[in-house]
């Protein structure tokens, strides 16, 4: 079992490391979105995607390492790296423990980047959409005298018929 612990520690490790780095991506995306550089954003969103999966891989590792773990413990089927830890030895404990509160602390810290994020390309999108409605629309401008009926009836034709 002491391997298992142990490889469970260099698992947690790892998927903080890993975090951390999606979170730095997270930040600098902030910058990229604000100054709207599309090209330099796709390419971070590419090394994200990769980051994920690596992510993923180090989860399915640990799932594995723990169901190890609870079948030498003899403990039930559905149980999570929290409880697992109150299982094992002190030292073992404290270690685990300290892993999985910088990784929650790291993935709380990812959350609020994320949805800063969210609202930076809201907005940029609301903008790209108020400019493209000043630039697609052609108003005539008298709206007295004997045409009025007919501008006020042409008065919002739209060179682009489209919607973001």
């Amino acid at each position: 079992m002491r391997a298992y612990v142990e490889e469970l520690k260099e698992i947690l490790s790892n998927e903080g490391k890993l975090y951390q780095t999606l979170l730095e991506l997270g930040k600098k995306k902030q910058e990229i979105i604000t100054k709207g550089m599309v090209k330099e954003l796709d390419q971070i969103t590419q090394v994200e995607q990769s980051l994920v999966l690596q992510i993923g891989k180090e989860e399915h590792r640990r799932e594995k390492v723990v169901e190890m773990i609870r079948k030498e413990v003899s403990l039930r089927d559905d149980i999570t790296v929290s409880e697992l830890i109150f299982h094992l030895d002190e030292e073992d404990q404290i270690v685990l423990e300290e892993e999985r509160q910088k990784l929650m602390k790291i993935l709380s810290s990812i959350k609020e980047t994320n949805d800063l994020n969210k609202v930076l390309i809201q907005d940029s999108l609301e903008f790209i959409k108020f400019n493209l409605n000043l630039l697609t629309r052609t108003e005539e401008t008298g709206s007295y005298g004997q045409n009025r009926g007919r501008n006020q009836a042409t008065q919002r034709n739209n060179l682009f018929d489209i919607k973001i």
